[in-house]
């Protein structure tokens, strides 16, 4: 994950003491670059890198860090490194498994392919509740940027296949057609699923994943006792996003 990427998921970075900034840097470095000792030059370039206000010095903090008892840095030669213990503590609070940064990758990575507006809208906030642990939240937001994309597909591509389907499906909803995005806010999701399949506008397989999807989104939209967590967002958003988003042109 990138430097910037990164620090949008931790709350309110920007309000942070220098000191605490300055540690989450190195644990950036050490964790995501790969880097075995650090430098304040290579800190200091990390808040070059965000455009971000710096401290005169960082060196005094590296050289406070190291007097401290437990201390939080050791000296490596003429550089430095975090002290195994913040290491791990910085690892609970903000290390991320390999499956989360995939995801994440997944997501970012469909900003080009999506035509600006609505779309674009929802997977923004998708991001944003993803990054910052609001799983529930994430899961909601994904599946109102693949419903809408299926929406989108539908109207540009599949238009008279779906109408000649639709009032065969649902001969009592309350439209016979639909003409634009809006029209499908008139009928139920899980009828909008059910016409695509038995127009073949979707396969009987993708719409069973699209059901499964609608129902745990259902689950997570409404009160209940069941908890939602980073691995069903990650499986959720995931197969959405490949099962739909990339495949649906």
């Amino acid at each position: 994950m990138d430097l910037s990427d990164f620090i949008k998921a931790i709350p309110r970075f920007s309000s942070l003491a220098y000191a605490e900034k300055i540690k989450i840097f190195a644990w950036y470095l050490h964790r995501h670059r790969g880097l075995v000792t650090i430098s304040p030059s290579s800190v200091s370039a990390c808040f070059d890198e965000l455009v971000l206000e710096k401290p005169t010095a960082i060196t005094p903090f590296f050289t406070s860090f190291i007097k401290r008892r437990p201390g939080v840095m050791l000296r490596r030669g003429s550089e430095y490194s975090l002290e195994r213990r913040v290491l791990d503590e910085y690892d609970k609070r903000y290390g991320q498994r390999e499956t989360t940064v995939a995801v994440d990758r997944l997501l970012t990575a469909l900003s080009d392919s999506l035509a600006d507006g609505v779309e674009k809208a929802y997977l923004d906030e998708a991001l944003v509740c993803f990054r910052h642990g609001a799983f529930r939240a994430s899961i909601v937001m994904t599946w109102n940027l693949a419903y809408d994309h299926l929406c989108q597909y539908t109207l540009s591509k599949h238009l008279s296949d779906f109408n000649a389907q639709l009032p065969k499906t649902c001969p009592k909803a309350d439209i016979s057609s639909v003409s634009k995005r809006d029209d499908f806010t008139e009928l139920k999701e899980s009828q909008v699923l059910q016409v695509c399949k038995s127009a073949n506008i979707v396969t009987s397989s993708l719409h069973k994943v699209l059901k499964e999807k609608l129902d745990k989104r259902n689950i997570a939209a409404h009160p209940s006792g069941i908890s939602m967590s980073r691995l069903t967002a990650e499986e959720y958003i995931s197969d959405l996003t490949k099962n739909v988003l990339l495949k649906l042109r």
